[in-house]
């Protein structure tokens, strides 16, 4: 079976604007007003969930005999890909390559699985377009032989494992003592760690200093509990690990609920 890729349309075919989807407010934004007699002739877009060298997903070039509006998604066949370079002055060389996809659901390109299927003057009308939309920047854009589906897939793959996928804290919070304020046993919180830090081989423990928990009765009095906060720094998260552990402490230490809370987390 073929992969397929989903992409976003941000510039339909024939428009003489240029929108670009702000991750900030999900809204697709004018970017720029193409030069006179420039029009993009197919749809332009991204592929989500891939990173390329310039921080942004990579772009795709959608071929179809119909054209889609900002913001559509499209199962695509992807068929190659157009390397490029382009230079402003002043600065050095950059990577700027246009994958090309058709959509899956398109009856007048179902035969095309590689950019040789298309009629030759696709490929260069393409090149041709970028060239001059770039010239209209004050940009130089050179292309480069494209590439076939397969190396173009391979490297749509390297993308998306440079994204950076989170990490997980997951925190451990355990009671000082049981309801009738006696200390549980010390050695029951070192076993925890004990057992803690032999599954989780290389990863960091903080045993925090003893926080307070203040809760309200249905009788309108409070009362207070001394905490014990484990923390982990995770990879992958086993929920039915940390579920089979948070049963297995509410029966230890005679508790209606323990909180085990994980959070997703990035390196900045």
């Amino acid at each position: 079976m073929e992969k397929t890729i989903n992409v976003c349309v941000e510039t339909p075919a024939g428009s003489s604007a240029k929108y670009s989807f702000d991750t900030a407010t999900g809204s697709f934004r004018l970017k720029k007003i193409l030069a006179p007699g420039l029009h993009f002739p197919y749809d332009f877009g991204f592929i989500p969930g891939t990173l390329g060298e310039d921080g942004d997903p990579l772009d795709i070039i959608v071929i179809s005999e119909a054209a889609c509006h900002p913001g559509c998604e499209i199962e695509c066949r992807i068929i190659g890909c157009l390397p490029a370079e382009q230079k402003e002055e002043g600065k050095d060389k950059v990577r700027n390559d246009r994958y090309v996809g058709v959509p899956v659901c398109s009856k007048v390109y179902a035969d095309v699985s590689e950019l040789s299927d298309l009629p030759h003057y696709i490929p260069h009308q393409l090149d041709q377009f970028f060239v001059n939309y770039n010239a209209a920047e004050g940009r130089e854009f050179h292309p480069h032989k494209p590439l076939k589906a397969e190396k173009a897939l391979k490297q749509i793959c390297k993308a998306q494992g440079k994204m950076q996928q989170p990490r997980y804290m997951v925190e451990l919070f355990l009671p000082l003592n049981d309801n009738e304020g006696k200390p549980f046993p010390e050695a029951w919180f070192k076993k925890i760690r004990d057992t803690l830090c032999k599954k989780f081989k290389g990863v960091t423990i903080t045993l925090r200093q003893p926080a307070e928990g203040f809760w309200e009765a249905e009788d309108g009095a409070q009362t207070k509990d001394r905490m014990l906060t484990f923390e982990l720094m995770l990879d992958l998260l086993d929920a039915e690990y940390w579920k089979a552990l948070r049963e297995e402490l509410e029966a230890q230490f005679r508790q209606e609920q323990i909180l085990i809370r994980s959070t997703p987390s990035y390196q900045l």
